[in-house]
């Protein structure tokens, strides 16, 4: 069971007892853990995904003469995506603001569904 799981199902099994103590005892347990694997998160996203997520908008606007027209139309999007994570990360946008607006990875995956279907579609072609 997930770390987040074993805290919840704590608390809730502490509830039922009315015990005050197992609350302290199921947060204390779980709480160094779940942090542990949110810094962890954070550092992967930030020490790994988002320099990708860089150099793929800087790809995006070199070769931007290669793209073809429906592909130019994701261009915002990736500079959306960027920016806000590159704010959140500055720390000039607070996690309620990204989770009210709903900013996840999946917002890029029109983005990403579109480039797969454009590759097969032009290996197809160089292929025939």
């Amino acid at each position: 069971m997930p770390v987040d799981e074993n805290h919840m199902r704590g608390l809730l099994d502490a509830g039922q007892h009315g015990d005050a103590n197992a609350f302290e005892r199921a947060t204390d347990e779980t709480l160094a853990p779940m942090l542990a694997v949110m810094r962890d998160e954070y550092k992967i996203f930030t020490d790994i995904s988002m320099p990708l997520y860089r150099k793929m908008l800087d790809v995006f606007r070199e070769k931007m003469w290669l793209a073809e027209p429906e592909t130019r139309r994701y261009l915002p999007l990736l500079i959306e995506f960027v920016d806000v994570w590159e704010r959140h990360i500055r720390g000039t946008m607070p996690d309620e603001v990204v989770q009210e607006i709903k900013h996840t990875e999946e917002n890029l995956h029109p983005f990403y569904d579109h480039l797969t279907a454009t590759h097969d579609r032009l290996r197809s072609i160089l292929a025939a």
